[in-house]
């Protein structure tokens, strides 16, 4: 691959993990997690009980 030269692109990084919360195989079986991801969707928006 090193050998193919070419430039670099000035586009912006973006991260590929779209979901922080359901990152990993036990995490997207949990209930609380899958509750925590949720709630990042929609902005933190409900209280903490």
């Amino acid at each position: 691959v090193a050998k193919l030269g070419g430039r670099l692109n000035k586009g912006t990084f973006t991260s590929s993990v779209k979901d922080f919360y359901l990152t990993n195989p036990i995490a997207r079986a949990s209930a609380v997690m899958a509750e925590c991801s949720a709630l990042a969707k929609s902005g933190f928006k409900q209280a903490a009980e």
